[in-house]
């Protein structure tokens, strides 16, 4: 059976994260669990997105046992389930999962002003020694003498014949300065205080000219500081934080488990962000693990536990069948062995159903036929419904024989149509067999069915495990053998009633259990297997231990 894998907003309106859902194509699937879990699980996933074994599915997607349909709702902000108007999101919310801009081209480094006084004092040291190396007059000193710096790529050789001509240089030749000397600029973008850059002058010589520098503002004690150019503003974008997924996410194996199934690593962008199953991701600069969901039962529980059907009024069919079950019994053997024959027979119907739905041969109309001749056969006396068991076979393999199955498929489709007519026939004749044996004995064993079933429906289908239903169902019981003890109901007078009130006890839950195995999934919907399978076990045990306590005495 294909297993659903419900996400964030399907998860919590579902109340679980996988359930077994039977379906042969995603649309059956999805259709079986909106009609299992209503109209909330419904309306989140018209708006999901639908995956089967980690890829996208269309609804016509084929599906067997094993598959994965998972339900991926959309993860975004905004007022919604997840957000309360007005209020913050009980969830993170994720930016949307754009490609990074492209990478700008790093900055020229800038040089600071201290470094640019010291190579200018270097630069003026130099120049100051070649001067009286050569017998010229020191250039001047003091707060506004002229500061040579390095040179740079583009700029002039002092002997350079374009220099000496006067000709424009790579670097250009602005305007005379304030000290009147000629081809002294102002570099381009420059503001504030201007500190000297070379240019050509006639004597061969480059001229010094101020260039801008960083801004000085006094301190509060007098002292001044350097204060830095404001930097231009960024590009719009570059401070919008974007979430980068960092998990990978799990891939579904191969057919034959070698490795992971082609194109199954790439993460599904949904209409907000893609979110890894498992691994982590990064929410407002923090890393947050995002893992996968966990199975809440073990492999017998999935297999075997009982799934409660909530659709319909339950309560209400369930009252009218014990009204009509008790009424059987009070008009006598004939309506009660008409009673119980429809239902096994219609039990018997429905299991043989599901199986086929499963593409596992199984004739339907013969395993009702069967299972109500069975259960008609107990009114006949025991030896009879053997030889009913026995008739029962030989069609089921005849049946078959005249299919245009292959011959290899006779045997196994005619064991499973016995095997869904069988078990439900002959709990219904034992059901006969014991109000042939004492009325008495059968009244118990129905009320304490009764019993069971309520209990363990009325608090099972609200509770989150598979133990509260089955324990509320057993005390349910105990309540019902201390009433039958008390009345001294024959043939149990007494200390018997608890004796067989703990045999009940014990084999009701079985008898739900044997009739999960008995369907191919325990969640297969069989409104009348699930209406007989605690006397699937207790009938046939309870009609063999009656008659042993009834002849001792």
């Amino acid at each position: 059976m294909p297993v659903l894998r419900l996400f964030a907003a399907a998860r919590e309106a579902a109340g679980t994260a996988s359930v077994e859902v039977p379906g042969v194509t995603v649309d059956e699937v999805l259709d079986a669990a909106r009609t299992r879990f209503g109209p909330e699980l419904a309306a989140v996933i018209d708006a999901s997105k639908v995956w089967r074994n980690g890829e996208p599915a269309s609804g016509s997607d084929p599906v067997g046992p094993g598959d994965e349909v998972a339900v991926l709702p959309p993860v975004s902000g905004g007022s919604g389930p997840d957000r309360p108007p007005g209020g913050r999101s009980r969830r993170p919310t994720f930016a949307p999962a754009e490609p990074p801009p492209p990478a700008k081209p790093a900055p020229a480094p800038r040089r600071s002003p201290s470094a640019e006084a010291a190579a200018a004092r270097r630069t003026e040291s130099a120049d100051r020694a070649a001067d009286r190396a050569a017998g010229r007059r020191p250039a001047p000193t003091g707060p506004d003498r002229p500061i040579r710096p390095s040179p740079r790529r583009g700029d002039p050789a002092p002997g350079d014949a374009r220099a000496r001509r006067g000709a424009p240089t790579g670097r250009g030749t602005g305007a005379p300065d304030r000290s009147g000397r000629p081809g002294a600029r102002r570099a381009p973008g420059s503001a504030g205080r201007a500190r000297p850059v070379p240019a050509a002058v006639p004597d061969g010589r480059p001229d010094l000219v101020k260039r801008p520098a960083a801004k000085r503002s006094a301190g509060a004690d007098g002292s001044r500081r350097v204060v830095a150019p404001t930097p231009p503003p960024l590009e719009p974008g570059v401070l919008t934080r974007t979430t980068a997924p960092t998990g990978r996410p799990l891939a579904p194996p191969d057919g034959d488990g070698a490795g992971p199934r082609k194109g199954a690593g790439r993460l599904t962008r949904l209409r907000s962000v893609g979110v890894p199953v498992t691994g982590s991701i990064t929410v407002r600069g923090k890393e947050r693990k995002v893992s996968g969901m966990r199975q809440r039962r073990t492999a017998l529980g999935r297999r075997y536990a009982v799934v409660y059907d909530v659709d319909g009024p339950k309560v209400t069919l369930g009252v009218l069948w014990f009204v009509a079950v008790m009424g059987s019994v009070a008009l006598g053997w004939w309506a009660l062995t008409f009673l119980f024959a429809i239902a096994a027979g219609w039990a018997a119907m429905e299991a043989a159903d599901r199986w086929r739905e499963k593409g596992v041969a199984a004739d339907p109309w013969v395993a009702a036929l069967g299972a109500g001749t069975v259960a008609a056969a107990g009114a006949a006396g025991a030896g009879f419904v053997g030889v009913a068991i026995l008739v029962v076979v030989l069609a089921s393999v005849a049946r078959m024989a005249l299919s245009p199955m292959g011959r290899d498929h006779v045997l196994s489709a005619a064991g499973n149509t016995v095997g869904c007519a069988i078990p439900f026939g002959l709990a219904s004749a034992s059901v006969v067999l014991t109000n042939d044996l004492e009325i008495g004995a059968v009244v118990a064993l129905l009320l304490f069915a009764a019993a069971y079933d309520a209990g363990d429906h009325l608090i099972g289908s609200g509770s989150s495990n598979s133990v509260e239903g089955p324990l509320t169902g057993i005390v349910t019981i105990a309540v019902v053998a201390m009433a039958i003890a008390v009345l001294g109901t024959p043939p149990f007078e007494g200390s018997p009633t608890y004796t067989f009130a703990a045999f009940a006890a014990v084999l009701c839950p079985l008898g739900q259990m044997a009739a999960s195995a008995i369907l191919p999934a325990n969640d297969a919907r069989a409104p009348s297997v699930r209406r007989l399978d605690s006397l699937l076990l207790l009938a046939p045990a309870w009609v063999w231990t009656v008659g042993i306590f009834m002849g001792s005495r």
